[in-house]
């Protein structure tokens, strides 16, 4: 996992980067697939822009802000803008962003999103990944879709608006094991926050995040109430285990967790989240973000 990735997501996560302007799809009521790679924990969906490409993106579902590398805005020659849809509110302040349009999966023609971006540089996360990375696709991609990923075949599934609940493709198998739990997300946060997760018999509230690779991270407020040793403050967080996680009836184990110190930029109250559940533990599941219900499933296979 890159702690890299995981701060920038912190730092992406109040940023504005408007809503997702369009969406056109020439299926819209199949489920549509396409494969993604599985890097350092982090889902990576390989995308066209007006045809050029491919360009690897990081879906990031714990970040409000959906961001393109500055230098390949440069080299679309996409348009630059100052203005509310790039304004940080913790610094007052506004960035740029550009508006990509003839956003495509590379395996599939049939769907294409218009998005507002941030631009940001890309260069150290690219290399801490250890490949090139050129965007990160947070809320503004996510919002209003149903999106499973299915991380032990390495797919990621479009379900279309007009399939059943719960609906499932012809191809897979069904679940051995599948809970469905509502999440939270509200115009000022937006991210997936649920309950239901218990570490070491103590419920938390959890962010999931496809983008951050160590399984779980612990806010220095959790960290206190479940009784651990604090981390040091402001220093990379310290990597040890819990002895379980449950997310509701589904049994995790002692997965390896980042022990977040004050300071580090973690600092959360309860009431927010405790904890933020990342590729490392969601790669055991297929997990569909349904964001019209408001709800995610998990599903072993």
């Amino acid at each position: 996992m890159t702690y890299k990735l995981l701060t920038l997501v912190s730092a992406l996560l109040f940023l504005g980067a408007g809503p997702s302007v369009a969406q056109t799809s020439t299926n819209k009521d199949q489920i549509v697939e396409t494969p993604f790679t599985f890097v350092r924990g982090s889902v990576v969906l390989q995308v066209k822009i007006k045809d050029k490409g491919p360009f690897n993106m990081v879906l990031a579902t714990g970040s409000a802000a959906s961001t393109l590398s500055s230098e390949l805005s440069r080299e679309l020659k996409l348009q630059v803008f100052f203005g509310p849809s790039s304004y940080d509110p913790k610094t007052n302040t506004y960035g740029s962003y550009t508006q990509v349009s003839g956003l495509r999966t590379s395996q599939n023609e049939s769907m294409a999103w218009t998005l507002n971006m941030s631009l940001a540089g890309l260069s150290s996360l690219s290399q801490d990944m250890g490949i090139p990375i050129h965007g990160i696709l947070g809320y503004a991609f996510f919002k209003g879709k149903i999106i499973q990923i299915d991380y032990p075949n390495r797919i990621i599934r479009f379900i279309p608006d007009s399939a059943p609940p719960d609906s499932q493709p012809t191809n897979t198998a069904a679940p051995k094991q599948r809970v469905v739990i509502p999440f939270q997300i509200t115009s000022e946060i937006q991210i997936p926050i649920i309950g239901g997760v218990a570490i070491d018999g103590k419920e938390v509230r959890a962010l999931l995040d496809t983008s951050q690779g160590v399984a779980v991270a612990l806010t220095p407020e959790a960290v206190k109430l479940l009784g651990l040793p604090a981390a040091p403050e402001k220093a990379p967080p310290r990597i040890d285990k819990v002895s379980e996680i449950k997310i509701g009836a589904l049994q995790v184990g002692s997965p390896r967790t980042a022990f977040f110190g004050k300071g580090s930029g973690k600092d959360h109250a309860l009431g927010e989240y405790g904890a933020v559940l990342g590729g490392d533990l969601l790669s055991n599941f297929v997990v569909t973000f349904d964001y019209q219900r408001k709800r995610i499933v998990f599903e072993q296979r």
